[in-house]
């Protein structure tokens, strides 16, 4: 019997949390210290609860070294796939 799940769309907080925090034994109170922002922003992003907004991809960009870009299109490809199959489950 062929069933076909698709997986959840992809948060950029949990790319956040499993591909470079945990990988580099960051807390989430020492990224937000050391982006000067809130632990709680930082935890809301990482749960899934807050988007990576234009301020702080760059400010994720510039303390990983990696391009603003990439924050911003994990942001943007999941907020499309969650209101693609919004409109396909209409």
């Amino acid at each position: 019997m062929k069933t076909d799940t698709l997986l959840s769309p992809v948060h950029p907080g949990v790319v956040l949390h499993e591909d470079f925090m945990l990988p580099l034994g960051l807390s989430t109170y020492r990224v937000a210290k050391d982006l000067g922002v809130k632990r709680v922003a930082i935890n809301a992003i990482c749960d899934g609860k807050s988007p990576v907004r234009a301020s702080m991809a760059l400010k994720l960009g510039h303390y990983f070294k990696t391009s603003t870009d990439i924050w911003t299109g994990l942001q943007k490809q999941f907020e499309m796939e969650v209101f693609s199959r919004m409109l396909s489950s209409k």
